[in-house]
């Protein structure tokens, strides 16, 4: 319709995690997920082996940070990592200052840790696009992996990641059940925020398997770039989010064939 234009777009990954959380099913797919404070991080370090702290309004991977700490006996020794610097602490009272100063003043979260497979030793995660299909029902449109730049502990586009066919990174006897889920998933997803947020059309979930392929949902966005489908050889599934999103008022300059 011309004139369409569609924004929708939550910015709090706490609203986010909150709205998840409203879903008994799908909470089970949540990692345990805190505000930032003294008390918050020194509870979730003793929960978990790995966290990962984030603002609360970032993007781009950008000001994400992973703490881990040593299995076993003998002094704890945290590893920090931004980016691709590292940084050690044998002191926990150090470390707390260092995320202080590292946060600032900016609301972050504190997220249970997923440790994420491996493809060429390299992390990955997985993109499910979910939208509202020109007949008004929601579609899962695409999904693709990306894959972190070696070194780094963020699998966002602009941090260097690169996109691989999801088939490539499942296992081959697990690939048709695993993809079935993913759908699922989006789809139940997109159904429960719709009642949340009416006017939502489209979301693009984050997605991590741990070791005995249980999905976790890292985190959804209201407003998902298309570009890690875009770098993908077979553009179909690109070209059909692109005409998808105009049906409804979105990538209104975009060519679509």
């Amino acid at each position: 319709m011309k004139g369409k234009h569609y924004s929708f777009h939550l910015r709090s990954k706490w609203e986010k995690t909150q709205a998840l959380l409203k879903n008994s099913r799908i909470a089970g797919w949540v990692p345990a997920t805190k505000k930032m404070t003294k008390a918050n991080l020194q509870a979730m370090l003793g929960q978990h082996a790995m966290v990962y702290i984030k603002p609360d309004q970032g993007s781009k991977g950008i000001g994400v940070m992973k703490i881990e700490k040593p299995r076993g006996s003998g002094s704890p020794i945290y590893r920090c990592q931004s980016g691709t610097e590292v940084r050690t602490f044998s002191v926990y009272e150090s470390l707390e200052k260092y995320v202080q100063a590292f946060s600032g003043k900016r609301p972050y979260l504190i997220q249970r840790g997923i440790h994420l497979p491996r493809f060429k030793e390299r992390p990955y995660d997985l993109r499910v696009m979910v939208q509202m299909s020109p007949e008004n029902k929601w579609e899962t449109t695409g999904m693709v992996g990306r894959l972190a730049k070696r070194g780094k502990i963020v699998t966002n586009g602009s941090q260097g990641a690169q996109s691989v066919y999801v088939d490539v990174l499942l296992p081959k006897l697990q690939r048709h059940r695993l993809k079935a889920l993913l759908k699922n998933i989006g789809f139940t997803t997109a159904l429960h925020l719709q009642k949340l947020y009416p006017p939502i059309k489209e979301i693009g979930l984050d997605i991590a398997f741990d070791s005995r392929f249980k999905p976790w949902i890292l985190e959804f966005n209201t407003l998902p770039e298309p570009h890690p489908f875009m770098k993908l050889k077979d553009q179909r599934m690109y070209h059909k989010m692109i005409r998808y999103g105009k049906a409804y008022g979105r990538y209104t300059k975009v060519r679509v064939l």
